[in-house]
């Protein structure tokens, strides 16, 4: 290398550096206009991103309140659900004495049944026999006055009040 010329070399080797980092600097100043108009977009963009986060928040509110009141929907079912559960068992207890009733009366009802036929087979021998009682009673009418004075006469006859059914 020239003595003479190395300043120059290092001058120009210097210059060729500060020109490329100029034009570094230069293409990084055309591009920040796009870099502010991102940024721009990225601000508008976490804007919309907050306001939806809002919204998100008040919904998950009303949703967290909606919550609540299921929960206490749910309470109110569950000890409706146990009055339900109590009058079951009463039901069924009551079932259970309706159950035995029911069976007494049907021995009750078989009973009568059978005594409804005795009463049935008396009525018909009585039935029967009501043809003779009346003709009986056809023939006592006109001995009637007879057997009144026959009475009379025993009643006087000597012990005859002792010993007479009625």
């Amino acid at each position: 290398m020239n003595p003479l010329l190395a300043p120059i070399e290092i001058t120009v080797g210097v210059g060729q550096r500060v020109m490329r980092d100029l034009d570094a600097m230069a293409e990084v100043a055309r591009s920040v206009p796009r870099v502010i108009g991102l940024l721009e977009s990225l601000d508008r963009r976490a804007g919309q991103v907050l306001d939806l986060g809002e919204r998100i928040d008040q919904r998950a509110e009303s949703m967290l309140a909606i919550g609540e009141r299921i929960d206490q929907r749910a309470d109110a079912i569950l000890t409706l659900g146990g009055r339900i559960d109590e009058r079951g068992a009463e039901l069924a207890a009551l079932g259970d004495s309706f159950n035995e009733i029911g069976t007494q009366m049907l021995t009750e009802a078989r009973l009568v049944h059978e005594r409804a036929g005795e009463v049935v087979a008396q009525a018909n021998q009585m039935i029967a026999v009501l043809p003779t009682v009346k003709r009986a009673i056809e023939i006592g009418e006109p001995l009637e006055g007879a057997i009144e004075r026959f009475a009379r006469v025993v009643d006087r006859l000597p012990g005859a009040g002792q010993t007479r059914p009625k």
